[in-house]
């Protein structure tokens, strides 16, 4: 199991495209369910890690599929900015979900109606990336965190995001049993007996997935 990088450059919806599709009569607005509900959900509840590369401007939906990543390396250069409300359009995306999540409330609010672009030291002391990195060594690193991820053990990762996502959603009774059965199923992996021994023996652990 690797883990997914998924590079981020300037994205977000073409508003040109989106235009003529409204001089043609044509709202299309089904395209936030039809097509970017899908890449949310399948982005944040795969059983591998995302790693979001930001090297430019992630506006409006773009921003919202990096915050769905599980990590968020940006260069320095990088801004994010909740570009929603500049259209006349509300949150979507999972951002109303995701956004909260990481900044806060009133920190959302301020950002989705304010849709001032947050420079990459910003989106770092908020929360909102898991890393600033020089726009030269920006490829090394982003690439780097995903081999790391991918050398690790891979399925105790599925089961934290999947807890995670899990604990949103229910109550702390739910979420004890949920981790409960997923520890069942990890301690009967070969991994965990593999590092298991490693740690006893004070070696450097090897996973491979199972």
């Amino acid at each position: 199991m690797a883990a997914n990088t998924l590079k981020l450059r300037a994205v977000g919806q073409d508003l040109v495209e989106h235009a003529e599709i409204l001089a043609a009569g044509d709202a299309a607005l089904d395209t936030v369910r039809e097509h970017y509900n899908p890449i949310i959900t399948e982005v944040m509840t795969m059983p591998k890690p995302v790693v979001a590369a930001v090297n430019g401007v992630a506006a409006g939906a773009g921003a919202a599929v990096a915050l769905a990543c599980d990590f968020r390396v940006a260069a320095r250069a990088a801004r994010f900015v909740m570009s929603f409300a500049q259209v006349g359009l509300g949150p979507d995306s999972g951002v109303s979900w995701t956004l909260p999540r990481l900044v806060g409330l009133a920190t959302a609010t301020e950002m989705l109606m304010l849709a001032v672009p947050v420079p990459a030291d910003r989106a770092l002391s908020l929360g909102l990336v898991t890393a600033v990195v020089p726009d030269e060594e920006f490829s090394e690193n982003a690439f780097g965190l995903a081999r790391r991820l991918a050398a690790g053990p891979t399925q105790s990762y599925a089961a934290i995001k999947k807890a995670l996502l899990y604990a949103a959603t229910h109550d702390l009774a739910e979420a004890l049993e949920e981790e409960a059965v997923l520890q069942n199923q990890l301690g009967r992996t070969a991994d965990h007996g593999a590092a298991t021994t490693a740690f006893v023996r004070k070696e450097k652990p090897r996973y491979q997935g199972r």
